[in-house]
């Protein structure tokens, strides 16, 4: 089933080019009916995907590994799927799942183009990586486009850190990316890694002063995460020549050790730095702000003993 507009020949191409754009209302399920959709409240947003892959290689990070090659989908079928739920659906927010919507400046251009010529009353949300590609007339595009949440990859503020991260462009270049997307008119949104077993007290703190310089720029902090070591990644293929010690039973990912970088301080660090992006300003998303609820002091000791109590039995055997 393809919608009106949309390119079948493109699809079977096999998502260098694109794939099928579902005729929903054909499927027989009723959350696709017009009528089911209009009870939901405003704003209702529609997940939509330019590419798929990635063209970094984040340490940390999996996207990579799971979508092997990097393939993008034709610019016209992206905007006739955002035309096809415009009408049919009366949808006019939609964020782009791609794991980086700007991996490829020219595709990102015409899409710009073909939606501003297309003029439809939409506003688009979408992740991007900091780029030296992404100049002040390309962001610019995107806001005539529509596009109006970015959501920048940042991670940490220290350009050593991001540099054993593989992360492109430094804390120069991310600090660029921020103040020509909100010069542009966009709303730039950061997510940050604290404790990488790249960064000590002294990273750390160079991130407090990147928040701190770039605050006018910040839209919102956004996810700001303990660094978790997830299988199959780069983090977890080099544990021992990092010196990294893994409790037995790691299924929580959290747990590692690298001398004093350990959960707790990892912890202490996301708090000290939620703490002081508020104090400079910069609003803090809601989630972030949940899930940062004070929590009962023993539970924490609990937490505490729990992860000693596995460090201890993994360097006894």
């Amino acid at each position: 089933m393809f919608v009106p507009g949309g390119d079948p020949a493109a699809a079977r191409a096999g998502f260098q080019r694109a794939e099928p754009v579902p005729a929903e209302e054909l499927t027989g399920f009723a959350k696709f009916e017009p009528a089911y959709i209009e009870r939901i409240p405003e704003p209702r947003s529609r997940l939509i995907a330019t590419n798929r892959g990635c063209v970094n290689h984040c340490d940390f990070c999996y996207d990579r590994e799971a979508w092997q090659r990097f393939r993008l989908r034709p610019p016209a079928d992206v905007v006739a799927e955002i035309r096809y739920n415009v009408q049919a659906y009366g949808i006019h927010n939609f964020y782009l799942v791609d794991s980086s919507t700007n991996a490829a400046s020219k595709p990102l251009e015409e899409l710009c183009d073909r939606l501003a010529a297309a003029n439809l009353p939409v506003e688009l949300a979408t992740s991007v990586m900091v780029s030296e590609r992404m100049t002040a007339a390309l962001f610019a595009k995107m806001h005539r486009a529509g596009f109006r949440d970015l959501y920048f990859g940042v991670e940490s503020g220290s350009t050593s850190v991001l540099d054993a991260m593989h992360k492109r462009g430094g804390a120069d270049g991310a600090a660029r990316n921020l103040r020509l997307a909100h010069q542009a008119g966009l709303r730039p949104k950061v997510f940050l890694i604290v404790g990488h077993p790249a960064e000590g007290e002294r990273e750390f703190r160079e991130t407090l002063q990147f928040l701190k310089d770039n605050r006018a720029y910040i839209d919102q902090l956004g996810m700001v995460n303990p660094c978790y070591i997830l299988q199959d990644t780069e983090l977890a293929e080099n544990l021992r020549a990092r010196g990294v010690v893994m409790p037995d039973g790691w299924q929580g990912f959290g747990c590692w050790v690298l001398g004093e970088n350990n959960l707790i301080e990892r912890m202490r660090r996301k708090t000290e730095l939620l703490r002081y992006a508020a104090e400079q300003g910069i609003a803090i998303a809601a989630l972030t702000q949940f899930y940062q609820r004070p929590r009962p002091a023993s539970l924490l000791k609990r937490a505490a003993r729990k992860i000693w109590k596995k460090i201890a039995g993994s360097s006894g055997s």
